[in-house]
């Protein structure tokens, strides 16, 4: 091989080996690039794992704050709902003492009454009291005390006794009766006339609807007439027995005397009243009979069921009814009619109450 063609080779060689130095040095260098790479990837990877663990930690602390939060606000709701249950009159009866049966009851009744039991201590006998029909919270310590006496008495019982003073002995603590409320004035054993008292406007009853004798104030006779005269049409001829209407308290006096010399006190007060006690006294009471059968009892006949079915559109009311002289204070009088008013004696009919229960409710206890 000649000189020139050895240096090629050599030349070429050497450029030969440089290449592959060159490309071995290039080839470390990208090895060192991913090498790098690979080193930031795994930086970056352990970065983002500790900070998702961090992420982790965060959203648990966030978690368990939260459901701290949600039950410190049910406990703060809870409280609230409790404070104002505390506050409620279901709460203060049942720690009164009433069952929840009788707080149902009680819930259902009016404010005053609610407010009174509110106000009381409990008592087994005051839920019985305060539903009984005509109950009135003034006259409860009156309940109480009559219970007391006679536990075996029925609560509504205690209630229409109470009310219509018959917790009290008859002609016992009496009290002038309120002339000026004219036929609805009370008149019997425990509310008198004055002896002086004498209806200013009485008129004698036509002939014929009365025996002789009988007066009336005009308000009443009015109303009598109209309804003898439809009673007529019914088929019955009802009239005022004799000297059976308006009295004076000395004629009273007459007649419970001769019933006192007669029979004694006690019939005597079953039978009449005392004078300024009797109904008669006012000018607007008078006994009925039937014309046509005048020998028969009067309950016994056609007008009584006629007089029971319709007096009341008349104004008129049976004033000692059947079964209710513990209230009146009368034995019972068939023939007996009061007047005072279509609607006070509609109402008195509906209810079936006697006009001293319907006066100390309805009357005297509006007035309280």
């Amino acid at each position: 091989m000649s000189e020139d063609n050895r240096n090629v080779t050599e030349t070429e060689n050497s450029e030969s080996k440089k290449s592959v130095k060159e490309m071995l040095g290039s080839a470390k260098e990208k090895a060192d690039a991913v090498k790098d790479k690979a080193n930031t990837a795994k930086k970056k990877a352990i970065m983002i794992g500790r900070l998702i663990k961090k992420n982790r930690r965060v959203q648990i602390f966030l978690v368990v704050v939260l459901i701290l939060l949600i039950v410190l606000l049910s406990l703060v709701v809870k409280g609230v709902k409790t404070i104002k249950y505390h506050g409620t009159e279901e709460y203060k009866l049942l720690s009164k003492g009433y069952t929840e049966d009788e707080v149902k009851v009680i819930l259902t009744m009016t404010d005053e009454q609610k407010r009174f039991l509110l106000s009381h201590e409990y008592n087994e006998s005051l839920d019985d009291f305060v539903r009984a029909p005509y109950f009135m919270l003034s006259k409860l310590d009156s309940y109480l005390t009559y219970k007391k006496a006679y536990p075996t008495t029925p609560y509504s019982t205690i209630v229409a006794y109470v009310n219509t003073n018959r917790d009290r002995e008859f002609y016992v603590d009496t009290v002038e009766t309120d002339v000026s409320k004219g036929e609805l004035m009370m008149v019997n054993k425990y509310y008198l006339l004055p002896a002086s008292y004498e209806p200013a406007d009485l008129q004698s009853v036509p002939a014929t609807y009365a025996y002789d004798g009988v007066k009336l104030s005009k308000i009443a006779l009015d109303a009598f007439v109209n309804l003898c005269v439809d009673a007529k049409k019914a088929g019955y001829t009802i009239v005022a027995s004799g000297r059976n209407g308006y009295r004076t308290n000395e004629k009273q006096s007459e007649l419970w005397n001769d019933w006192k010399d007669e029979k004694g006190i006690d019939y005597a007060d079953q039978v009449a009243a005392r004078p300024g006690a009797s109904d008669h006294q006012t000018g607007f009471a008078l006994n009925v009979v039937d014309f046509d059968d005048n020998l028969t009892s009067f309950d016994k006949t056609g007008a009584y069921k006629w007089m029971k079915a319709h007096a009341h559109e008349y104004g008129f009311i049976q004033r000692y009814p059947n079964g209710k002289s513990e209230i009146t204070g009368f034995a019972f009088e068939p023939g007996h009619y009061r007047y005072v008013g279509v609607e006070v004696a509609t109402a008195i009919h509906e209810l079936d109450i006697t006009f001293e229960e319907y006066y100390a409710f309805y009357i005297e206890g509006a007035i309280k």
